[in-house]
């Protein structure tokens, strides 16, 4: 207020923060971009319920990729989509691909790999040949060589384009045979009322043997 600040671009452990603390601290805020861990829907409700003339987007985008890929202007229906709120749509001269696990396009709908292409990628990673074959790489997509840097995060396409995010392939866990996605049980934990953060966790079953959520 002091210094007539009206938009922020903030990660969203800093924004769930400041909303916790004090969710009038954004008076005066016009504009407000966050992301780098999957957004908050009761945190973003807040801040919309609070001050309904604030835009807060969404935005994705890891290092290698030079700063934000996709953005996405969150709305009240957002808050209550049961896979979360989007990710987006590709920013200027930005391209997204989900590729499922055989390399291929996945088809609208179908979780894979989020990978990102363009002039904003990251040329290596310096000194470590090895993890730059692993992460950045040419694939062929229809029949087109394409460079592209393969995230680790999971997500599927909407018909029209729009991307969620569904979790880390690091993160999957397997229980009785099934993979499962830890972020997608907190994600629904979330929703529950008195819930302010869950943290799902895989541990031994009582067995000692079989894994079970905690």
């Amino acid at each position: 207020a002091e210094h007539g600040v009206n938009a922020s671009c903030m990660p969203t452990a800093v924004f769930n923060m400041i909303v916790d603390e004090d969710v009038d601290a954004f008076t005066g805020f016009r504009w407000i971009v966050t992301g780098s861990e999957k957004v908050s829907p009761a945190h973003v409700g807040r801040v919309l319920r609070r001050h309904p003339g604030i835009a807060v987007t969404n935005g994705y985008g890891p290092v290698e990729s030079a700063g934000l890929v996709t953005t996405h202007p969150i709305e009240p229906a957002d808050l209550v989509d049961p896979d979360g709120i989007p990710i987006g749509r590709a920013l200027t001269d930005s391209g997204v691909l989900v590729l499922a696990a055989d390399d291929r396009p996945a088809l609208p709908g179908e979780r894979g790999e989020i990978c990102l292409t363009g002039p904003g990628l990251a040329l290596c990673y310096l000194g470590d040949p090895v993890r730059t074959a692993e992460k950045f790489a040419t694939v062929t997509v229809h029949g087109t060589p394409v460079r592209l840097y393969r995230t680790g995060d999971l997500g599927y396409l909407t018909e029209d384009g729009l991307l969620y995010y569904a979790g880390r392939i690091d993160w999957q866990v397997k229980i009785r045979g099934h993979r499962i996605e830890p972020g997608e049980v907190e994600h629904h934990a979330d929703q529950v009322p008195g819930v302010l953060r869950s943290a799902v966790l895989a541990t031994k079953g009582a067995d000692g043997l079989g894994h079970a959520l905690r």
